[in-house]
């Protein structure tokens, strides 16, 4: 390659760059604004909304993606959420149940040289629909497990909070017996988790240890009925799962009995049966088992589908 092809390539790479910069925020229009005005919280409003605002949204229409306007979206947000008594945006985030996608929080590190706290962090990538090809979807993969063995073993970011661990079949019709070992998140305890798939199609996704809601919680509840605890560690986190509009992260304060249960801070939002429980892990590593006649990638599961 010349000095003048690889002056090309780089000119090319900048336009491809901000062409899909315009494509990706232009689908999404002049939301900073708008979402600030259908919040309908003058509170909010009265501290977050102005020029700053209003200037991003047009930077970013233009293609520009300027960080002095996001280091002053996080600054805002910060006192925003100091007013409401938390010590930051990320504490506020947490105590709501959500957590922000690390490119947000990679974002925030560019615009501010500083990150939210990992907690209130979930891993990248976007999360592909059950049975569709995971390869191109951004997500952190943990290991590779085929055979007798995990390979390519890849640890979380530790900018990352924890995270459900997810496999994927990515053969066709695999039988799969395996047990993996996961480490929590705030203690660094174990969890041995067994994976089993009997001629499961190619691609379809299994979340280590999940449970089904097995009784529907309101608003302010602290127990989550399921039908085992065993996955589940008390002082780790878990994600309550409805849908991508509907879902909540707490941490465990014990394990109840008499319904078998998960004790939790009180809820911020209603769920129905149609919920999973998933428990968050730090890291996987393999125990036991073979995975039969096809591979299993596990990924480091993103909380929700990312939209504009």
């Amino acid at each position: 390659m010349s000095a003048l092809s690889a002056i090309v390539g780089q000119l090319d790479r900048m336009a491809a760059g901000r062409q899909a910069s315009l494509a990706t925020w232009a689908a999404g229009g002049g939301v900073f604004r708008q979402r600030l005005d259908d919040a309908a919280d003058f509170t909010y409003e009265d501290i977050v909304l102005g020029a700053d605002i209003t200037a991003l949204d047009a930077s970013l229409a233009a293609g520009r993606v300027t960080n002095s306007y996001f280091a002053r979206w996080f600054t805002l947000h910060n006192a925003y959420a100091v007013t409401l008594g938390y010590a930051s945006l990320g504490a506020y985030l947490i105590a709501k149940g959500i957590r922000v996608p690390y490119e947000a929080n990679e974002l925030c590190s560019d615009s501010t040289s500083a990150r939210l706290t990992p907690a209130s962090v979930f891993p990248k990538g976007t999360l592909p629909a059950n049975e569709a090809d995971p390869s191109s979807a951004g997500m952190h993969l943990l290991g590779v497990f085929a055979g007798a063995a995990l390979t390519s073993v890849t640890a979380l970011p530790t900018t990352v909070g924890p995270a459900a661990i997810m496999a994927v079949n990515m053969g066709s019709a695999a039988t799969v017996g395996g047990t993996f070992t996961c480490t929590n998140w705030v203690a660094a305890t174990t969890k041995d988790i067994a994976l089993s798939l009997s001629g499961a199609n190619q691609y379809t996704q299994t979340i280590l240890g999940q449970q089904a809601l097995a009784a529907g919680v309101s608003v302010g509840d602290v127990g989550l009925q399921v039908s085992s605890t065993a996955a589940f560690t008390a002082g780790e986190w878990v994600l309550v799962w409805e849908s991508d509009a509907l879902q909540q992260v707490c941490l465990v304060s014990s394990l109840g009995t008499g319904p078998t249960r998960l004790v939790v801070p009180a809820l911020v939002n209603a769920f129905t049966t149609d919920a999973i429980v998933i428990p968050l892990y730090r890291s996987v590593a393999y125990k036991s088992g073979a995975s039969g006649s096809g591979t299993v990638n596990l990924y480091a599961r993103p909380d929700r589908i990312i939209a504009l």
